[in-house]
Formats: structure tokens, C-alpha cells, sequence
């Protein structure tokens, strides 16, 4: 099961997505109201997804975003901005700090469901490719030294074969 850290300093909000994520199956729900507790929450846990609200006390939206970004074992993870923010300049703020998505307050229950349903799917199939990736490569490794043997025996056996003539 995914687990997914919302992040708000509004109880409320936090409240809301929490109910709106249970009643769409999701069980693994972290919470965390400001942006040091997020940092700790996602080292700690490792969501498969961050829902982040922007303008909180302290540390922002963006400034949790880009840190957790540069952390080299959380920066894969998606993290959707939502914000009451609904202008263009914060939008694209969002996405130069490495957000996958945008959703503006206040949020449409299926919206959220379906952006949640679609980043996660994402999430794991980078995942999966990941993976997959590494068996090539292992198996590339291992083709690359049983060809390698196979020259160096060609090679012995023609030695042999000119010696003997």
C-alpha cells in the first residue's frame, strides 16, 4: 500500500485530504503541519508521494520541495503543490522546483483522487523501469564476459592449432 505524507499547516486541510484518501482506499497517511516535520516525516518514512501545501510558517513549499530534491534518497518522489495560490508565476514556480503538479485550493474531492491515483501509478512504473534497467545492465555485464572468454578460448585454440603446424 502507498504511503502518502500531506503536508499543511491547517489542520483542516490536513483533515480533509486525510478523509478524502481513506474514502479512496489509501491506508498509509502520514502527516506532517510544517516544513521541518515534513523533512523529518519523509526521511523517516519515504511516502511514495507528497501532497505540500506552499505558504507556511518557516520553511515554504518550495524550500522543502528543493530539499527534498536534493536529497539523493527522496528525490524521486513526487510531490504535488496545493496552494490557494492560483496564479501563473507561483504556478510555474512549482514546476521549476520539481513538483509534478499543481492543484489549487479549495480542491475537488475526485481531482485530487485522480491526480493522487495517477502520480502514484507513475511513481512505480519509474520504479519498475528502474529495476528492469539494472537487470540489463547486469545482464549486458555478464554477456560482455562470456563473449570476452569465448575470444580469449578462440584465440588460445589458434595459438594451438598454428603451433602444431
Amino acid at each position: 500500500m502507498p504511503a502518502i505524507l500531506i503536508v499543511d499547516d491547517k489542520k483542516i486541510n490536513r483533515s480533509l485530504l486525510k478523509k478524502y484518501l481513506l474514502h479512496a482506499g489509501y491506508t498509509e497517511i502520514f502527516e506532517a503541519e510544517n516544513g521541518e516535520q515534513a523533512l523529518e516525516e519523509a526521511r523517516k518514512i519515504k511516502p511514495d508521494l507528497i501532497l505540500l501545501d506552499i505558504v507556511m510558517p518557516g520553511m515554504s513549499g518550495y524550500e522543502v520541495c528543493g530539499i527534498i530534491k536534493r536529497d539523493p534518497k527522496l528525490k524521486n518522489i513526487p510531490i504535488i503543490f496545493l496552494s490557494v495560490l492560483s496564479d501563473v508565476d507561483n504556478k510555474i514556480r512549482a514546476f521549476e522546483a520539481r513538483g509534478v503538479d499543481y492543484i489549487t485550493k479549495p480542491f475537488e474531492f475526485e481531482e485530487v483522487r485522480a491526480r493522487v491515483q495517477t502520480y502514484l501509478r507513475l511513481f512505480y512504473l519509474q520504479r519498475e523501469l528502474e529495476r528492469y534497467n539494472r537487470y540489463l545492465e547486469a545482464m549486458g555485464e555478464e554477456k560482455i564476459k562470456e563473449i570476452y572468454n569465448a575470444q580469449v578460448s578462440t584465440i588460445y585454440a589458434i595459438a594451438r592449432l598454428a603451433e602444431k603446424r
